[in-house]
């Protein structure tokens, strides 16, 4: 048998590290150690007595699974390494460069959550990350996702109990969670129509795609188109589970028109894969069931399109009518099965418009949502990003027809406070709706609930 000294011994050490690690518990009781001596240096310094931390809040039990996930992903690299070294040595320092690579981006988003979880549960305001937390729950909630803010942006590295809230976080930014949910479904869903689609995108992508036909060496166009087609599905998913305020949280806080990887303008991919599925495939119920696109949100998608064409006028970028076509064919191609998704539901159909307009009018009229009759956190979204273009509609009108003489930032920042307000209504008004439910109701007739069923 093939051995290398150096690489075994680097192994050993590695896996003996994760040994001491392979609880949970480990990492998560020195990070309350380090609270607690800093918090106890505060209180000294105060003159105050020290109250310890209460270490058994839900995220430490949340996080067990996460680093679980870390380290067994790091155990497999281990296992593959060491077969490799019984049959050539060569082989071996191959896979452990997979290894190292891998590691350094799990260890650092590790370190970052664990930060995240600190100032989410020590030093800042809660709302934000409870309210992304409720998003996940609304859709579905078999994977109990938390969401935690971050300072890094997300890596390609996918964990499914952890969505990134990047610092600094805010409401306008939380739907474009539904991003990493995306990302999640199509990392887990190995087989059926969903990982079809996926291979067969990424090869046509692959192969008609002006931009990545461009890139060299050629070995890189399929791992850039296997990343796009991860990106535009998880666009396309998350367009479909909140409709405009995922298209507005995307476009205005999130993607770049300017910004290139490998040569592709993926953000600019992005944004017309997300404006071609809100405008060909939401259609909100009307008041009388119809799906025809109601006025407001035929009026909101459109100044969106039409701003948003403006902006890639000014960076001299866009979408040819060959990639274009190749889009089409992407949205319809993954459209269909998540359609067809049980335990999916669109926001057409799940949330209608009725909330989303009655509320947007409220909130951007200066004037607090009450008296909840119904409604969903969804809804709470949408119709804040509906108050903001209404807003908007009016101070950037040509010629400018403001109604409001309050400056920008302050409107925006009463708007903020009253939408914040609306989403604690919303949750309070739903847990007094989950009180009344008799029991058997909320466990679909006492059994447990079961993941969604994807489209074979």
């Amino acid at each position: 048998m093939a051995v290398d000294p150096i690489l075994t011994l680097r192994l050993e050490t590695l896996e003996a590290c994760l040994n001491d690690a392979r609880e949970p518990d480990w990492w998560l009781t020195r990070l309350a150690e380090d609270a607690d001596e800093a918090r106890a240096s505060e209180e000294k310094n105060k003159g105050q007595e020290h109250k310890e931390i209460d270490r058994n809040r839900e995220p430490d039990d949340f996080l067990n699974g996460f680093f679980g996930e870390i380290r067994g992903r790091v155990i497999d690299h281990s296992e593959k390494i060491n077969k490799a070294m019984q049959e050539a040595p060569a082989d071996a320092w191959s896979q452990y460069d997979k290894l190292d690579r891998e590691t350094t981006e799990i260890f650092r988003e590790c370190f970052d959550c664990l930060g995240g979880r600190f100032l989410r549960e020590h030093r800042l305001d809660d709302k934000l990350f409870r309210h992304a937390d409720a998003l996940f729950r609304e859709w579905n909630g078999i994977y109990r996702t938390r969401a935690f803010p971050t300072a890094l942006a997300p890596l390609r590295m996918k964990f499914r109990r952890i969505a990134r809230l990047r610092l600094p976080g805010c409401l306008w930014a939380i739907p474009y969670v539904a991003a990493e949910y995306g990302h999640f479904l199509i990392e887990d869903q190995n087989r059926g129509a969903i990982q079809d689609r996926r291979r067969s995108q990424t090869e046509k992508l692959r192969r008609h795609d002006s931009e990545i036909k461009r890139i060299r060496p050629k070995g890189r166009q399929k791992t850039a188109a296997r990343e796009l087609v991860e990106d535009l599905f998880a666009d396309v998913f998350g367009t479909y589970l909140l409709g405009p305020a995922y298209a507005c949280s995307a476009l205005t806080m999130k993607l770049n028109p300017h910004a290139r990887a490998r040569g592709v303008y993926v953000d600019v991919k992005r944004a017309w894969v997300i404006l071609q599925t809100l405008k060909t495939k939401i259609k909100p119920s009307g008041p009388g069931g119809d799906l025809a696109t109601p006025d407001g949100l035929q009026h909101l998608v459109d100044w969106l399109d039409e701003h948003w064409n403006k902006t890639l006028a000014h960076t001299k970028s866009g979408v040819n009518e060959e990639d274009a076509k190749l889009l089409t064919q992407f949205v319809d191609d993954f459209f269909g099965p998540l359609a067809q998704w049980k335990g999916y539901q669109s926001f057409g159909i799940r949330s209608g418009w009725r909330y989303t307009e009655q509320w947007g009018h409220v909130l951007a009229e200066g004037r607090e949502v009450d008296n909840l009759d119904g409604g969903s956190l969804t809804d709470a979204f949408n119709a804040s990003w509906y108050a903001r273009y209404l807003q908007a509609k009016t101070r950037f009108a040509d010629p400018p027809n403001p109604t409001d003489s309050t400056p920008p930032a302050e409107q925006l920042e009463s708007l903020t406070k009253r939408s914040l307000a609306l989403c604690e209504k919303v949750l309070i008004y739903q847990q007094k709706i989950k009180d009344e439910r008799p029991a058997a109701l909320k466990t679909r007739s006492g059994r447990a609930l079961s993941p969604p069923t994807p489209v074979e």
